[in-house]
């Protein structure tokens, strides 16, 4: 469903959601609904593949950050990041985690 780079996009917001040592249900629900307004495609079972994924593998955010380097999806990212993120409440190694990525991408 999703190519090599919007593959990595997901990485990063789980990873950036992760750092305080887990992905709340309040996080995931917020990526889940805003991932499905920008792809209006995506159901439930597509994303709990994705986050399987993500939990299958011991990777960090300088895993994924190079393999995106289209412009937009590098701003959905941040803003996908962001949402689920903030839906619990920002811990500072959420806020980290955010910043590293803008930084890498010069945001």
């Amino acid at each position: 469903m999703f190519s090599e780079q919007e593959e990595a996009c997901l990485m990063l917001v789980a990873c950036t959601c992760a750092q305080d040592g887990l992905i709340s249900e309040t996080e995931e629900k917020a990526f889940f609904n805003e991932l499905k307004n920008n792809y209006p495609n995506l159901d439930e079972i597509i994303f709990a593949f994705y986050m399987d994924k993500f939990f299958s593998k011991n990777q960090t955010i300088e895993d994924y950050v190079s393999r995106v380097s289209d412009y937009k999806l590098r701003l959905l990212t941040i803003k996908l990041a962001e949402k689920s993120a903030t839906a619990d409440g920002l811990d500072p190694k959420e806020n980290i985690a955010l910043e590293k990525i803008k930084r890498f991408w010069g945001f």
